[in-house]
């Protein structure tokens, strides 16, 4: 930028005159702008990793049922060696008003507590499927309602594995893992 001053109805440039701090804080600005530019940049990088870090945990949908429920899964751990090949999987069930009167009827059918379960919201469970024998085990069950409150929370000892039937939403979600 040129300031000119007016003398004698001439004009002067300004510019020689300014004082040295003035050409510092040019510098200082330069270099300002070029931090700020290696700020953003590593804070942009470290956004889109953790972002492309958390694709991968998200839920992933894979059935609906009958009733109106949704079915989703995260992939975990996965154990392939020679034959063997066992994939461990969270499996999440949002329910529907129906499937919810539907898990509630079951619960009183078989002698369990229903309270709380108005509000019940969905399930999560982890599943061991393996892919080689067609078979699933579940090691982990928890209902949640609709405040993210544990309604009921249960596990196994003992490991038991089930055929899994061909239009069962255990043989879709086995068709998404083992790939």
């Amino acid at each position: 930028m040129m300031i000119y001053v007016i003398s004698d109805s001439k004009k002067e440039p300004f510019v020689d005159s300014l004082p040295a701090f003035y050409h510092d804080l040019q510098d200082e600005s330069d270099a300002y702008k070029k931090i700020s530019s290696v700020i953003f940049l590593a804070f942009m990088f470290f956004v889109l990793l953790i972002s492309c870090d958390n694709i991968s945990y998200m839920w992933v949908k894979y059935h609906d049922d009958n009733d109106g429920n949704a079915y989703f899964y995260k992939k975990g751990k996965v154990d392939k060696d020679g034959y063997k090949h066992i994939v461990q999987v969270w499996g999440k069930e949002v329910y529907s008003a129906k499937g919810r009167e539907a898990e509630i009827q079951s619960r009183t059918k078989d002698g369990l507590s229903s309270r709380g379960y108005r509000k019940l919201s969905y399930k999560k469970c982890l599943y061991e499927i393996d892919c080689s024998r067609l078979k699933i085990s579940t090691l982990s069950i928890r209902h949640y309602d609709t405040d993210d409150e544990e309604l009921y929370s249960g596990g196994t000892d003992q490991r038991s594995w089930y055929d899994i039937q061909p239009e069962s939403p255990g043989n879709r979600l086995r068709q998404e893992v083992c790939k």
